[in-house]
């Protein structure tokens, strides 16, 4: 990988200081961050009760070391993370035609950019590859690739191309109307997860998030992302970030510190991994209707 395909690293944070730093740290540790321009965006404090933690949070990034460059945006209001995200990515990755994302609650990996930038490199002209994936499903799949293609797109650490970000559509509304149930149940990984939820909470107005939405412009339009077996990232916030319930259940203890993945040529969803995603995602539901018939017996 030379230097002038490095992809730049955008990264957001709010009022979480010891996250921020964590997060820092962790980007800093990989070998090639000394190549890689960095993109802060800070946001404004929504209260003036949370102007101090926001402070914390500037000083915070007022003199990062460690990188190619540092560029960082402090928002004098509160634009909210959904605004912060999409304005951010779509002002970098239009400069330089590729991103990698991050927010102040992921730690990745030593060997997350050498991951996000072969990749990155490899599928460039690929139609299919939309997205690419740093989380992976904290479980062990039963396979020796090191990736594979999913149609959901994973937000924890994830890149893209200027190409493929500038379709991001985010009409609920029309979205609503385009997708009969039987599209809406593939969109729910056939009827394993709840995402369409979201679709509908914020076409509710009542929830404002991004993510769902970039999911929606990668599957109406066929394309895939490329997730890592292991996964790069690990998330801290556990429920105390903007829309983050707690993220426990898909933690990862031992992160990927491959330099080098096998990538795959093939640009197909891999039915395998797929139903073993599928089995998880029901142990997981399984978790929680044990918990409910436990609560009702015991009242």
């Amino acid at each position: 990988m030379t230097e002038k395909n490095l992809a730049p690293v955008v990264l957001f944070v709010y009022n979480r200081p010891e996250h921020t730093l964590k997060t820092i740290a962790a980007l800093k540790a990989n070998g090639l961050a000394l190549q890689t321009d960095l993109f802060v965006y800070a946001d404004g404090a929504r209260s003036p009760a949370q102007q101090p933690s926001v402070d914390a949070v500037r000083e915070c990034i007022a003199d990062i070391k460690g990188f190619k460059s540092v560029t960082v945006n402090v928002s004098q209001s509160n634009r909210g993370l959904t605004d912060s995200i999409v304005g951010g990515v779509t002002t970098v990755v239009q400069q330089y035609g590729r991103v990698i994302v991050v927010e102040d609650d992921i730690v990745v990996s030593p060997t997350f950019l050498d991951y996000m930038n072969d990749a990155l490199t490899y599928y460039k002209n690929n139609d299919r590859v939309w997205h690419i994936a740093g989380w992976g499903y904290p479980t062990q799949f039963n396979t020796e690739k090191d990736v594979f293609f999913y149609r959901l797109m994973q937000c924890w650490g994830w890149a893209t191309w200027s190409d493929k970000w500038a379709h991001l559509e985010m009409d609920s509304q029309a979205l609503h109307e385009r997708f009969d149930n039987k599209r809406r149940k593939r969109f729910n990984i056939d009827g394993y997860d709840r995402i369409w939820n979201q679709i509908k909470h914020n076409r509710n107005n009542k929830i404002n998030t991004w993510d769902v939405f970039w999911y929606a412009t990668i599957f109406e339009r066929d394309g895939l992302c490329l997730c890592p077996t292991k996964s790069f990232v690990r998330n801290i916030g556990h429920g105390d970030g903007v829309h983050c319930k707690d993220t426990s259940f898909v933690d990862n203890d031992e992160l990927n510190t491959k330099s080098y993945l096998t990538l795959e040529d093939h640009v197909l969803e891999d039915a395998d991994i797929l139903q073993q995603i599928k089995a998880y995602l029901w142990s997981q539901k399984k978790g929680v209707f044990a918990k409910v018939k436990t609560y009702l017996r015991t009242r």
